[in-house]
């Protein structure tokens, strides 16, 4: 696992390098808001921040072009949040990520890679995010992204996809 630094992160005292600032960045895509009830109610703030946090961050990754999206965490840690990229064959990276996560003394996590979802019927490329609590049900959220000849170019707004397992 590689740490990095993000833009716009200074490490603290006693928070490691790479960690990231407490609010999701100026530019970070807001979720969409939906009616009241259900399983929307039991995801906490502090979980729909972090989703933006990682939408923002893998958005600016695909954007930049940078090569393919690393499968990527980021935790909340009693420590500061800290994020770790994920290199190699993209699947066995998002399992590697996903099984660090788990084993994490984090307060919650996110984990985002690159992937495909479905909206009217037609598949399209977009960053995806599952991100919960320890030991609640959590939330997948996606943006939409397109290859053009000018460049990766973000599509839409957010999407929230649904209930997801916890991810820790």
């Amino acid at each position: 696992m590689d740490r990095v630094d993000l833009p716009g992160t200074s490490p603290g005292e006693g928070v490691a390098a790479g960690a990231l600032a407490p609010r999701a960045p100026a530019s970070a895509p807001e979720l969409p808001t939906q009616a009241a009830g259900g399983w929307r109610d039991q995801i906490s703030v502090e979980v729909k921040r972090l989703a933006e946090v990682a939408l923002a961050q893998a958005l600016e990754a695909v954007v930049a072009g940078r090569g393919p999206m690393a499968p990527f965490v980021v935790l909340d840690r009693p420590g500061g949040r800290v994020l770790g990229r994920f290199e190699g064959e993209p699947g066995a990276a998002l399992e590697r990520a996903r099984a660090h996560v788990r084993a994490s003394d984090a307060d919650r996590a996110a984990v985002a890679w690159a992937g495909c979802i479905t909206v009217g019927g037609v598949r399209q490329d977009a960053v995806v995010i599952t991100t919960s609590d320890r030991g609640r049900g959590g939330v997948v959220v996606a943006h939409r992204y397109r290859e053009t000849v000018e460049g990766t170019v973000v599509v839409g707004r957010p999407v929230l996809v649904g209930p997801g397992e916890p991810v820790l």
